[in-house]
């Protein structure tokens, strides 16, 4: 009998074109990371148009204030505040910002890869320069490409390759996803993005492995607190998918809520949530001396008088 030789992994039509979905992502994360290259390095810091300013700067100042200036306000840059457009503070040599580090905690890896870079070639540009933001754009196209890769891996359980693809791309052009990738790519929505992707292919997982393995438990807890540290409303969608997601009956939900109010499930979410809460616990005790602290004050909607 003739040995039949490995001919590698079979390419399959994707929308008519012969080729493979890794293939596939590797362009797309290659083509973002361009994009957002090319759309930002004639962008200078103090810059409106500069990816740190305002609510970006809010959520990126937890890097450079942990990995340069170790929370001592005093040592940043002079009037860094007003220069990133007043997305942060600093009061009695603290820094100041009111969103979560979820977008940091996610970004990190790649500050750190250019802290390395910064530090290795001795650029100096206080933790907001170029090389940062080229580091965080890599951290972008990941994002952006590893979110696109779990909502294909979830939609792949119930619909075709080619309905997976077109759905994938009504999502890149038909919503603001793309835009807050290249240009907002410091904002809370491309992260989101990832988060809701990934909390769809885990609860999958936990729902064909009847909520019993303790790895796709212990990382939902993990999301679970991402997604709250991305935007403290974003657990919400998250609840209503673990408990809805393929309900079709009464029986059904019975069940999952069996399986969810379960001490196993429950204890390993639990203690997964505050391990990666621990360090917005931290910074929290530094700015107020409370583990505990909201910090948007008095800011809400008030749904009773609505300002048109």
């Amino acid at each position: 009998m003739k040995n039949i030789p490995d001919i590698g992994p079979v390419k399959k039509k994707i929308l008519g074109i012969k080729i493979s979905e890794s293939v596939i992502f590797f362009i797309v994360f290659v083509a973002v990371f361009f994009h957002i290259f090319f759309t930002h390095n004639r962008k200078n810091l103090g810059q409106w148009e500069y990816p740190i300013w305002a609510d970006a700067a809010a959520y990126f100042v937890y890097l450079p204030a942990t990995f340069i200036y170790h929370y001592d306000g005093s040592k940043m840059p002079e009037n860094i505040s007003a220069m990133t457009g007043d997305g942060f503070s600093i009061e009695n040599d603290k820094i100041v910002t009111k969103v979560a580090m979820g977008v940091a905690i996610l970004q990190a890896p790649f500050y750190a890869f250019s802290y390395l870079i910064a530090n290795n070639f001795n650029i100096n540009d206080n933790g907001f320069g170029k090389v940062y933001i080229y580091g965080l754009g890599i951290g972008a196209a990941f994002y952006f490409t590893l979110g696109l890769f779990f909502l294909y891996l979830f939609l792949k359980r119930r619909y075709s390759k080619n309905v997976c693809f077109i759905t994938l791309l009504l999502i890149i052009f038909g919503t603001n996803l793309y835009y807050y990738t290249y240009e907002k790519f410091l904002y809370s929505h491309l992260y989101s993005f990832f988060i809701f992707s990934t909390s769809l292919y885990l609860i999958d997982k936990l729902i064909k492995t009847n909520f019993k393995k303790t790895i796709y438990i212990a990382l939902f807890g993990i999301i679970l607190s991402l997604a709250f540290l991305v935007r403290y409303t974003n657990p919400i969608f998250i609840v209503l998918l673990l408990l809805f997601l393929d309900i079709d009956s009464w029986q059904a939900l019975k069940q999952r809520f069996k399986y969810i109010f379960n001490i196993k499930f429950i204890s390993i979410t639990a203690i997964s949530f505050i391990i990666i809460l621990l360090p917005q616990m931290f910074y929290w005790h530094y700015l107020t001396g409370n583990f505990l602290y909201y910090s948007y004050g008095n800011e809400g909607f008030n749904w009773l008088e609505p300002k048109f």
